[in-house]
């Protein structure tokens, strides 16, 4: 109502008071809040009433006015003039908007200029918080100056905490701080703010709550229970605020770094149905499948970060949820999918944050699907291209280990080298040792192995228990392998010591025995199989123990233990699952029941075998033994059917052996020509044979038999030459046969009385005796034959020929 009667006041001529009722009129304007037209009021005052005393204020007033209606340039104009003024009693005020004003106009650094000689000039006034407040505002709009904003808004706050500027100047504090990174201080005054009961109503209370929160997730050491608590003030206080929903992602947010997985679920789960920004709603099912995938929950994870991408699928962190959804893909077991959303985040971020780990992933799927090329060539891509990488060790470490996988073993002890030497102080490096050194033992480089294991368990903090064991498992394999059993043997019954229930015990029980056997300990070593088929009775190893069992049993010597050998290799059989295993102790078992002269289950046996591996590594060996049981039960025919076989094998090791069975069976079948052959065959491909000579005995008797005396005569002459055995002594014999055929008797009582004297076989000496005295008979040597026939009879009164000598005698004439 009395802005009109300003204006007519204003309006009379020669009105002494006209200035003043100018300036009221645009007081009351301004009070209805009609600011521009309040500013051109004011702004005329200076124009009509330029001597007048309200020329100051009323530009003052004009600017905040210009001000109010964001007309920052014009509010520059006009302040101006009076912030210049030094006798202005306005111009701390003046001063103070026209900084404002500039800061507006994107001039921050003009305004600090204006706030600077203000606060020199009006060092004494009232107004004086009001300009080193607006010039810290001015500092905070300097990137460059945000520190020394911070530290003058925290120090306003302490010289004027009365001041009505204090609650800004504490908000500030908080905000500025939290932006360079010294959330401590952010935090403190924050603290300040909600502490103080006098703004407790204040309008910048949501502000703080919200700033204080965020301080409270930065730092060394995080506070995420007081940050939860003060965004669950804000939600409670100011339900409508727009923080509310971001606050709500930051509570869920502090749940899961607090590792409060289920309440980060519950809380989450109901708040994404409220939130409308799409980018808070996948912040939201990112924090929500992270919380489940910690929990262990892969498929809840999965949903929540494909409902994620959904919502937002431009959202500026796309590239992070498709790197925790392939991540969880992989997680789940479904390595096809996992690459697939991991292939996408490479095609569509090529500058990602991810990519480097995004190409470790890869590499380790590659890795796991059994695919050691391209896991070689993705985790090289992470070595060469982000070196400095935290993952950059592990995907040297991946590229080892896939080298590993694939047998490559040179190049993967090469990679774990350059991560010992690139990375010696990363935590990885300790398996990478452990790698190495097995490497290195594959690549039967003991001596380098056992190093590297040996620092692998001098690594601080320790191994595990168990992964030591492992190690000093593999540590004992060097020492094996470098010949060193007793150490060997002290250090697998370390790790038997300190971990009885090692993981692979059946293994160390095995590799023991052994080292045990190497070292002449056959009791011990029987000692550790028989604990491992005791201790470890589903080991893919029973069956072999059980077979070294009978072995060691075997090469004792004692006749007496077959009996315990054969058990071992029926109980081998009952667990065996090796192919090559159980063949060996089915030959095993024939051959010790063929020692205990039991052939007929020893062919059984071994028929077995040869049923079951009929190409068998053991089939000559089977066949020839199956031979030598029949043969040694004189089953000539079923005897020469096994060692045909063999001979029938040009590539058969003991091919030799069954030619000479083979001729002697035929010999005994009276099959000559067979004979014939298969002795020939001997004689002329294997010259060192060691029974050649009983061989070219078989040849020539079978010659004789087919009546190719010829023939046969110059092989039995040969036999005399080679040997001094019965072969020879049976040779001499037969040519004296064969002349005794031919009615040469002179000749034919030469040779019988030579395999008489010769030769130390009572057989032959009391055949050659007989045969001379025939021979006599024949030649009508009545006495030499007497002689001799009496020789036979007083020798060998025992023998078959004493009677066969007698019967002869008898048909002499008798003596005068």
């Amino acid at each position: 109502e009395s802005q009109p009667l300003f204006a007519r006041a204003a309006a009379v001529a020669n009105f002494a008071q006209a200035d003043l009722a100018l300036l009221q009129q645009g007081h009351a304007m301004r009070q209805q809040q009609k600011l521009a037209e309040a500013a051109a009021v004011f702004e005329s005052l200076p124009k009509k009433f330029a001597k007048s005393v309200f020329v100051a204020e009323s530009r003052v007033a004009a600017g905040k006015c210009r001000f109010g209606v964001k007309e920052y340039a014009k509010a520059q104009q006009v302040l101006a003039p009076v912030a210049a003024d030094p006798k202005a009693v306005e111009g701390a005020e003046a001063s103070a908007w026209l900084g404002r004003a500039l800061v507006k106009l994107k001039k921050p650094a003009d305004a600090v200029v204006v706030y600077d000689k203000a606060i020199a000039a009006h060092a004494k006034s009232p107004r004086l918080p009001e300009l080193v407040h607006f010039r810290n505002e001015a500092l905070y709009a300097l990137p460059a100056k945000r520190v020394e904003s911070a530290a003058g808004f925290l120090a306003f706050s302490g010289k004027y905490p009365d001041h009505e500027l204090a609650a800004s100047a504490l908000y500030m504090s908080a905000l500025s701080h939290l932006q360079i990174e010294k959330p401590a201080l952010s935090l403190s005054s924050a603290e300040k703010f909600l502490g103080n009961a006098k703004l407790a109503k204040h309008e910048l209370r949501p502000e703080v709550f919200y700033v204080g929160g965020q301080a409270c997730l930065l730092g060394e050491k995080p506070d995420w229970a007081k940050g939860e608590t003060l965004f669950r003030g804000l939600i409670a206080g100011f339900p409508k605020h727009e923080h509310v929903p971001a606050a709500t992602v930051r509570i869920g947010y502090c749940l899961y770094r607090a590792e409060k997985f289920e309440p980060a679920v519950a809380h989450l789960t109901a708040g994404i149905p409220r939130l409308t920004d799409v980018s808070l709603k996948a912040e939201a099912g990112l924090l929500l499948g992270r919380s489940h995938q910690a929990a262990k929950r892969s498929p809840q994870a999965i949903a929540a970060f494909r409902a994620a991408l959904a919502a937002a699928p431009k959202w500026e962190r796309a590239d992070e949820l498709l790197y925790v959804l392939g991540a969880a893909l992989k997680d789940d077991g479904k390595l096809t999918e996992a690459s697939a959303e991991l292939t996408k985040l490479q095609r569509q971020f090529a500058k990602s944050v991810f990519r480097d780990r995004t190409l470790y992933e890869l590499g380790d799927i590659a890795r796991l699907q059994k695919k050691p090329d391209p896991a070689v060539a993705l985790f090289r891509q992470v070595v060469t291209g982000f070196p400095k990488s935290d993952v950059a060790p592990l995907a040297q470490f991946g590229m080892g280990a896939a080298l590993y996988e694939k047998a490559d073993f040179k190049a993967a002890a090469a990679s774990l080298k350059q991560l010992v030497d690139k990375y010696p102080k990363h935590v990885i490096v300790a398996q990478g040792r452990r790698l190495q050194g097995s490497c290195l033992r594959e690549l039967k480089d003991f001596a380098a192995a056992a190093v590297v294991l040996q620092a692998y368990l001098a690594t601080k903090p320790a191994p595990s228990a168990e992964l030591a064991a492992d190690a000093r498992f593999e540590l004992a394999l060097c020492q094996v392998g470098l010949k060193q059993h007793k150490p060997a043997i002290t250090t697998f019954n370390a790790v038997l010591q300190a971990q009885p229930k090692f993981a692979q015990k059946d293994n160390l029980l095995y590799e023991l025995a052994f080292a045990y056997q190497s070292t002449d300990q056959l009791p011990q070593a029987l000692a550790a199989y028989r604990r491992l088929v005791a201790e470890v009775p589903t080991s893919p190893l029973v069956a072999e123990s059980w077979f070294r069992i009978g072995q060691a049993v075997e090469k004792s010597g004692d006749q007496k233990l077959l009996p315990e050998a054969e058990k071992a290799y029926t109980e081998g059989l009952k667990t065996v699952k090796k192919p090559a295993v159980r063949e060996s102790l089915l030959y095993q078992l024939g051959w010790v029941q063929y020692r205990q002269e039991r052939y007929p289950e020893a062919v059984a046996q071994l028929g077995i075998l040869l049923k079951e591996f009929p190409k068998g590594d053991q089939r000559g060996e089977a066949l020839l033994l199956c031979g030598e049981c029949q043969y040694l039960a004189k089953n000539w025919k079923e005897a020469v059917v096994h060692f045909e076989q063999v001979v029938g094998d040009p590539k058969a090791t003991e091919r030799a052996r069954a030619l000479y069975r083979a001729g002697t069976c035929h010999l005994n079948l009276q099959s000559w020509p067979l004979a014939q052959q298969r002795f020939e065959t001997l004689v002329k491909d294997f010259a060192k044979y060691p029974q050649l000579p009983a061989a070219r005995y078989g040849l020539g008797l079978a010659l004789q038999k087919q009546n190719q005396l010829d023939r046969a005569v110059p092989v039995f002459e040969q036999v005399t030459k080679e040997t001094n055995t019965e072969a020879a002594a049976k040779a001499r014999f037969m040519i004296g046969e064969i002349a005794f055929s031919r009615k040469q008797y002179k000749v034919a009582y030469e040779n019988f009385l030579v395999a008489a004297f010769k030769y130390p076989y009572e057989e032959w000496q009391a055949k050659g005796y007989l045969e001379a005295g025939r021979c006599f008979k024949e030649l009508k040597d009545n006495d030499k034959a007497r002689e001799m026939l009496g020789t036979v009879i007083k020798k060998f009164p025992k023998r078959s020929e004493a009677k066969s000598a007698a019967q002869v005698l008898a048909t002499l004439p008798k003596p005068k």
